[in-house]
């Protein structure tokens, strides 16, 4: 029997495809694999991994460190400091009680206390890196892993000439309910476009939205569902045309492996996963990157699928209602090009994992 640490979180970009994998694993090495996940205390993996049905520790640990001298700042990186050297020796000893085969990073802070454990301890491990831009702890850790994976070709060059011998490109592994699926399907009537711009949302574009709804109900071009995210419902509801012919709001969208299936296309951010999410179901989309990620890492992932022809985008700045609604116009007529070696990027993973056991 085989066991198998993974780690990785702070958002479900991170966490989703561990998720894929892990399931990957399991069929591949038999339902009585054993597979644990590592994940920050209180962030999104602590709820998406047992509700995925997998075992879950977590992990105290701070987030980035602050850039500035001010001394309050100072004073915070050193307790972040502290917290993260605790947060190692706790990832060793928890390592040390499982005894795992291999140690999985897919990204996010709480994964660097983990691999630096797995280093120290000698275990096998593998990095996975879905942005085109690698984030800073996968960098940080990449001369120690065994093995590299990538969703992008294009992350290659962040890596140094000495690791370019194990790294291979597998692409981006997709939740269940989007695996397999490749769909051109319409509904009638109206095209349908489907906007949300994450589980919480955005307050910024939220506000454009509210001026893009405005127009599609004076011009009738779409059939929109929008999902404001959660924090943001209450807000936006308020500001609403009091009477709405085309337009469908909600706080989430919880069936979005069909609502997307069902569209024309799509406005987004730009997230490694949901990216893959659109290619996987051959739909187009005007991607707006969220300025507010770490090192603007999603603008270089809409660049690459934009370079593909299956993307419009628009930085945020530049994002107006009308700039918007034109890009959506000219998406919802762009033919996404195939790319079928995004599909089995779960099962890929597994295989490279398998191949250190």
């Amino acid at each position: 029997m085989k066991k198998i640490v993974l780690s990785g979180g702070g958002s479900a970009g991170h966490v989703n495809p561990a998720l894929a994998v892990a399931d990957a694993l399991r069929e591949a090495l038999g339902a009585e694999t054993e597979l644990l996940y590592i994940g920050a205390l209180g962030k999104i993996e602590q709820k998406l991994v047992p509700k995925a049905g997998y075992r879950f520790v977590p992990l105290d640990i701070a987030g980035g460190l602050r850039r500035s001298v001010h001394p309050k700042d100072l004073a915070y990186n050193a307790r972040a400091l502290a917290k993260n050297q605790a947060a190692v020796s706790t990832a060793k000893r928890i390592l040390r009680d499982f005894q795992p085969d291999a140690v999985i990073g897919t990204g996010g802070y709480v994964c660097y206390p983990v691999l630096k454990a797995a280093y120290g301890l000698k275990l096998k491990s593998v990095l996975y890196e879905c942005n085109v831009l690698p984030g800073l702890t996968v960098k940080s850790l990449a001369n120690g892993a065994d093995s590299i994976l990538l969703g992008f070709e294009e992350a290659r060059k962040y890596f140094g000439a000495k690791n370019q011998a194990k790294i291979a490109v597998t692409g981006i592994p997709v939740r269940k309910e989007f695996s397999g699926i490749r769909a051109d399907s319409e509904m009638s009537g109206k095209p349908l476009l489907v906007s949300f711009w994450g589980s919480l949302g955005a307050k910024h574009m939220n506000s454009v939205m509210l001026d893009f709804i405005r127009i599609n109900e004076e011009r009738g071009r779409f059939r929109h569902i929008h999902a404001t995210g959660e924090h943001h419902w209450a807000a936006f509801e308020e500001r609403l045309p009091k009477r709405l012919m085309y337009t469908e709001v909600t706080r989430y969208i919880d069936d979005m492996a069909e609502k997307l299936r069902a569209s024309q296309a799509v406005i987004c951010r730009a997230g490694a996963s949901t990216l893959n999410e659109l290619a996987v179901l051959g739909k187009p989309a005007v991607l707006v990157p969220s300025p507010y990620v770490a090192e603007n890492h999603q603008e270089p992932n809409a660049r690459a699928i934009e370079a593909r022809g299956n993307a419009i985008v628009l930085r945020e700045k530049d994002c107006t209602a009308e700039a918007l609604f034109e890009a959506a116009e000219k998406a919802s007529e762009l033919k996404p090009a195939p790319e079928i070696e995004i599909l089995g990027a779960a099962g890929r993973i597994a295989e490279h994992i398998i191949s250190l056991l």
